[in-house]
C-alpha cells in the first residue's frame, strides 16, 4: 500500500480556563472554531508542526492530541489538519465516551477537574473530587450514561517511622483517591488507597524516609466485564482488581519488582526480569485479555518500553503473554506513554514525553505500523495520552463476507453509503467515512466545478483493494449532503485518499430517492460538487426600492449552498465608479450579512450581489436599489451596560434613551474577531430593529471573559439619527485566564492624560507586550503601537489625545504565545463632547472610606481591584454624593466606575490604603 504523508498546525498557547469545578451546568457557552462555527474574539494562535504518515489500514477517526502544557484542545484528521481545536486552558488526558462525551483535565494548582463537553467541545460541566482531596489529571472519564470516574489524591501526614527504618515522623504522603460520581455531584463510590494498599507495597525505587512520598501514583483506571475496576499503580508496579461493591482488592498483578503479585507468569521474562515495570493504562481488550503500555523503568539494559498484551487465567491464576510489541523507532519512554485499542482492531500507542520525533502508532492486529505521528517542530509535545475517536464525523466499520446488501450506519448517524455485493472473493473490512470537510486541496481531471460541497465520503478495504469484491455496486444517499438546491449536485472520485484528481463519477441519479447508484463497488474518496451556482436570495432589504439609513445601510443574503460566500457592491445611481464592493462569509445559519456606513444621505443607490464558489467560479447576479435617508444630527443617549463587567447569566440588557419614541431603533451588539485588527469592525455585524417606544433590548449567548461592544441609532421613513457613541462593556473572566484586559474597564471614559492598562496573568508566559490603537475623533485609527508590558500586568500609557479613543490587548509570549480580548477607553475632550457626554464626578479614598461626588444622580458604582474582581457598590436612590467604607481586599491600587443617569460612565484610578 502506497505511503501518505500530511502535516498539521496543532494549536499552542495559553489563555483561559474553566471556572471552579462546580457540578451544574457551565455558563461558559463557547463559540466554536475553524470549520465548526465561529471564533472567539482572541487573535489566531501559534501552531506546532505535525506530520501524519499513513502506510496501511487505519481504522476511521480523528487523532486527539491532548498536550499538558498547551491551551489547546486538537482534532486531527488523516489530512494532519486540526479540523476541530478549543482554547481550554492547561490540559491533558483527553477520553471519550462512546458518541457522547469527550472529557479532559483542566486547571491550574489553585482548580483542578475534569471537563465533560459534547462532541461539539461545548463544555457541559465539571467535576472534581470531593474534599479534602484534589483531582488528579492522570484519570478521569465518563464512566456511565450518568456518572463519572475521578482519580484524586490526598496529601496526608503520616509517621513513617515504624514502617521504614529511618522513616520521617511527620511525613506528606500522597494518597489515592478514586471516586464515583453522579453527573449531579453524588459520590456512589469511593476507594482510598491506603486503607486497602499498605506503603510497603511501593517498589524499592521509591524512597519511604523523604519528607514527601508519592508511593502509589494511580495512572489509570478501566472496568472489567463484571463492573469491577482494573487500576494500574505505577509505583508499585502492580495492576489491582478492584471489587466495585465493597472496594476489596481481589487480585494483584505485577512484575518483578512488586511487592506482591497474585498471579504466576508462564512466560514473558527479559534478561532475568519477569513481567512489567512501571506500566500505563492497563485495561481489558474485546477478547477479554489485558492490555498495557509497559514503560519498563526497573527493568534491567538496556531498558526498553512496549505494549504487552496477557491472557490472564483468574481461576488457575497464572498470566501468559501473548503479544509484546516494541517499536524500532521508539526506544525507553521514561514517563506517561499509553495504548488504546480501537474498535475494528487496531491499537493506537502515544509515547508521552520522552517520544523525541514519534508521538504516536497506529498498529493492526499483524503487529504492522500503519499510521505515524511526528513532531516536526524545535520545541516538544508532551501529550499525556493520544487517543483516536470519531469525533466531529460519522463511520462505520462492517465485514463484507457474503453476498448482499450492507447499510454503513450506526443507531444515531449514517454515513449515507450502501455497499451491494453481488460476487465475494474473500472477505474484507470496509470502513465507510462521512467527513464534514473537502479534501485541503481538490484537483480534477478536465475542467473544474464552481463549487465543492465541504464533505467527502472515504471508503477503504482491509486489504488495501475493493476488487475483493469484485462485483457490485455503491449507493450514495445524497440527503445526508450539506445543503443544496435540489437535482443540482454531481460526485466525483478517486481511487486513492489524498492523491490524484477527482474524476466524475458514473452512475445512475434518483431524484425521487435522492441518490446516486454506481455500478461498480467504489474505492477511495467522494466529493460532491456544484457544476453551477445560484445566485445568493435576497432577504433584506424586503423591497427592491427600501428606504435605508446611510449609517446603516443593511443587506441581509440567504446563500444557495453551504460553504458559498458573497461578494456585494454599492454605489450612487450614475456614479458606478464610486462602487463600494465587499466579500461577505456565509454564516452557519445560512445567511450573509453586510452593513454599510458610509453611504452619502439622500441618495438613490445602486446593489449587486453574486455567489462565489469554493473553485472562484461567481454566479450570475442579483440587483436592486435603495434611497439613503438624511440624517438628522442627533444621537440616541445609551444608559448600561457602559465600562461595566456585566453579571454573567449567559445574557445582557442593554437600555436607552430614545429622542424620537415614536421612531424604530436599530441596534448592533458585537464582540471583535480573530485577526491583526485592533478596533473594531462592525460591517458583518446583524443588526436588530426594535418597535418604537422601547428602550431595552436582551440578548443571550454571551461568553465569559469576552468583551462586547454595542451602539444604536433611530430613523423613520423620512430620516435617520447618526450613530450613538460605541459602548463597552465585558463578562466576568474566567477562573485564571490570562490576558484578560482589567483596567480601564471597557468602554469607560476618563480626563488624564495617561492611564494605566493592566491585565491579568500567568505562569505560561515570559513576556507581555500591550498593543494599542488610536481612533481619531473623526473615526480614523492610527498605526497599531506595541509597548512592552511589566511582568506583573501592567504597563503605563502617556500623551493620549484629547477626545480619541483607544484599543487595547495583550499578547503573552514563552513556549507558547496567546492573545487576549480588545478592550477600549476614550479621552475626555472639547471634540468628543457631542458624542460622549462629559465627566461629572470625582472619586477620593481616604482613611478607608472611599468618597464620590457627581453634578448628576449617580445610578451604579463598581470598584475593580488589579485581579479583575469587581464589587458593585450599594449606591441608595436619587443621591449625587456618597461615602462607602473600604472592603479590606480592595486596598492598594483599584479603580472606581461611576455611573451616572446621564448614562455616562467614568473611570478613576486611585490609591487607597
Amino acid at each position: 500500500m502506497e505511503q501518505r504523508k500530511n502535516t498539521v498546525a496543532v494549536v499552542c498557547g495559553m489563555i483561559s480556563q474553566l471556572p471552579r469545578p462546580v457540578h451544574s451546568l457551565l455558563c461558559t457557552s463557547f463559540v466554536l472554531c475553524v470549520l465548526f462555527g465561529a471564533q472567539r474574539g482572541l487573535a489566531q494562535p501559534v501552531m506546532a508542526r505535525v506530520d501524519i504518515d499513513t502506510y496501511g489500514f487505519t481504522e476511521p477517526g480523528y487523532y486527539i492530541i491532548a498536550p499538558l502544557q498547551q491551551d489547546t484542545l486538537a482534532v486531527v484528521d488523516e489530512y494532519a489538519r486540526p479540523l476541530l481545536h478549543r482554547r481550554v486552558g492547561l490540559h491533558t488526558n483527553a477520553a471519550v465516551y462512546g458518541q457522547k462525551y469527550l472529557t479532559h483535565f483542566g486547571g491550574s494548582r489553585r482548580a483542578r477537574y475534569f471537563v465533560r463537553r459534547d462532541f461539539s467541545l461545548q463544555p457541559i460541566d465539571t467535576f472534581a473530587v470531593s474534599e479534602p482531596g484534589l483531582t488528579d489529571f492522570h484519570e478521569g472519564k465518563v464512566w456511565t450514561d450518568t456518572s463519572m470516574m475521578i482519580l484524586g489524591f490526598e496529601q496526608t501526614q503520616m509517621d513513617l517511622s515504624k514502617v521504614v527504618p529511618g522513616g520521617q515522623t511527620n511525613a506528606t504522603v500522597i494518597v489515592g483517591i478514586i471516586e464515583e460520581q453522579t453527573f449531579d455531584g453524588r459520590v456512589v463510590f469511593r476507594w482510598k488507597s491506603t486503607d486497602h494498599v499498605p506503603l510497603d507495597q511501593a517498589t524499592p525505587d521509591i524512597d519511604l524516609t523523604q519528607n514527601y512520598i508519592d508511593y502509589i501514583h494511580i495512572n489509570s483506571i478501566s472496568r472489567q466485564p463484571n463492573g469491577d475496576l482494573l487500576v494500574s499503580c505505577r509505583h508499585t508496579d502492580q495492576v489491582l482488581c478492584i471489587n466495585r461493591e465493597t472496594g476489596a482488592v481481589r487480585w494483584r498483578l505485577g512484575g518483578s519488582m512488586a511487592r506482591g503479585n497474585d498471579f504466576r507468569f508462564l512466560n514473558d521474562t527479559t534478561n532475568g526480569f519477569v513481567g512489567f515495570s512501571h506500566q500505563h493504562t492497563a485495561f481489558r481488550t474485546a477478547r477479554g485479555t489485558l492490555m498495557m503500555f509497559d514503560n519498563g523503568n526497573l527493568k534491567p539494559e538496556p531498558q526498553r518500553s512496549r505494549v504487552v498484551e496477557y491472557e490472564v487465567d483468574e481461576t488457575a491464576m497464572t498470566v501468559r503473554a501473548v503479544r509484546s510489541i516494541i517499536p524500532d523507532s521508539v526506544g525507553f519512554v521514561r514517563s506517561m506513554g499509553n495504548v488504546e485499542e480501537l474498535p475494528g482492531g487496531n491499537i493506537l500507542v502515544g509515547y508521552g514525553n520522552e517520544s523525541g520525533r514519534v508521538l504516536a502508532h497506529e498498529i493492526d492486529p499483524a503487529g504492522r505500523i500503519v499510521a505515524t505521528i511526528r513532531n516536526t517542530n524545535n520545541a516538544p509535545i508532551d501529550p499525556y495520552r493520544v487517543i483516536k475517536a470519531r469525533i466531529g464525523m460519522t463511520a462505520h466499520l462492517d465485514t463484507i463476507d457474503a453476498a448482499g446488501q450492507y447499510r454503513f450506519a450506526n443507531a444515531d448517524s449514517a454515513t449515507g453509503l450502501t455497499i451491494i455485493a453481488r460476487k465475494l472473493t474473500s472477505p474484507v473490512v470496509v470502513s465507510a467515512e462521512r467527513h464534514h470537510t473537502p479534501p485541503p486541496q481538490v484537483l480534477f481531471d478536465g475542467s473544474a466545478p464552481e463549487h465543492v460541497l465541504p464533505m467527502r465520503w472515504v471508503l477503504r478495504y482491509s486489504d488495501g483493494e475493493a476488487q475483493a469484491t469484485s462485483e457490485g455496486e455503491t449507493l450514495f444517499d445524497l440527503a445526508v449532503l450539506p445543503k443544496a438546491p435540489a437535482g443540482s449536485v454531481r460526485l466525483y472520485a478517486r481511487d486513492s485518499v489524498g492523491r490524484g484528481p477527482f474524476s466524475p463519477l458514473i452512475g445512475v441519479y434518483d431524484r425521487t430517492a435522492n441518490t446516486f447508484l454506481c455500478p461498480r463497488i467504489v474505492e477511495g474518496e467522494v466529493v460532491a460538487v456544484l457544476d453551477s451556482l445560484n445566485p445568493p436570495e435576497m432577504v433584506q432589504p424586503t423591497s427592491q426600492t427600501q428606504n435605508q439609513s446611510p449609517e446603516a445601510a443593511s443587506v441581509v443574503l440567504r446563500m444557495p449552498a453551504v460553504g458559498v460566500d458573497a461578494v456585494v457592491s454599492a454605489w450612487p445611481e450614475s456614479e458606478p465608479a464610486r462602487a463600494i464592493t465587499r466579500t461577505v462569509r456565509r454564516r452557519p445559519d445560512g445567511l450573509a450579512v453586510l452593513v454599510l456606513e458610509d453611504l452619502v444621505p439622500d441618495r438613490m443607490y445602486r446593489w449587486s450581489a453574486i455567489s462565489i464558489g469554493s473553485q472562484g467560479a461567481q454566479s450570475a447576479p442579483i440587483t436592486w436599489s435603495s434611497r439613503t435617508l438624511p440624517v438628522a444630527d442627533e444621537r440616541i443617549i445609551t444608559t448600561r451596560p457602559n465600562g461595566d463587567t456585566a453579571a454573567y447569566n449567559g445574557s445582557v440588557e442593554l437600555y436607552w434613551t430614545p429622542t424620537r419614541p415614536e421612531d424604530k431603533t436599530l441596534l448592533q451588539l458585537t464582540t471583535p474577531i480573530r485577526g491583526p485588527l485592533i478596533g473594531i469592525d462592525l460591517s458583518m455585524t446583524e443588526i436588530d430593529t426594535i418597535a418604537p417606544l422601547q428602550g431595552m433590548l436582551r440578548r443571550n449567548g454571551l461568553q465569559t471573559g469576552t468583551s462586547y461592544f454595542w451602539r444604536v441609532l433611530q430613523l423613520d421613513e423620512t430620516s435617520s439619527t447618526k450613530w450613538s457613541a460605541l459602548q463597552g462593556f465585558s463578562t466576568p473572566a474566567e477562573a485564571g485566564q490570562a490576558l484578560m484586559p482589567v483596567m480601564p474597564p471597557n468602554g469607560t471614559t476618563q480626563r488624564a492624560s495617561a492611564a494605566r492598562l493592566t491585565f491579568t496573568t500567568s505562569d505560561e508566559y515570559r513576556d507581555y507586550v500591550v498593543q494599542v490603537r488610536q481612533q481619531r475623533s473623526d473615526g480614523s485609527y492610527a498605526e497599531a503601537i506595541s509597548i512592552v508590558a511589566d511582568p506583573a500586568g501592567e504597563v503605563l500609557l502617556t500623551d493620549l489625545r484629547e477626545g480619541s479613543a483607544y484599543f487595547w490587548r495583550v499578547i503573552g509570549t514563552g513556549s507558547d504565545s496567546d492573545t487576549g480580548c480588545v478592550f477600549m477607553f476614550r479621552v475626555e475632550g472639547a471634540s468628543s463632547a457631542a458624542d460622549v457626554p462629559a465627566t461629572a464626578s470625582t472619586v477620593r479614598c481616604q482613611d478607608g472610606l472611599i468618597t464620590i461626588e457627581a453634578d448628576d444622580v449617580i445610578t451604579g458604582v463598581s470598584v475593580v481591584d488589579l485581579s479583575g474582581r469587581l464589587r458593585s457598590l450599594d449606591v441608595g436612590h436619587d443621591i449625587r454624593s456618597l461615602q462607602r467604607p473600604l472592603v479590606m481586599s480592595l486596598t492598594g491600587w483599584i479603580g472606581v466606575v461611576v455611573r451616572l443617569a446621564n448614562g455616562q460612565s467614568s473611570f478613576h484610578p486611585a490609591i487607597c490604603r
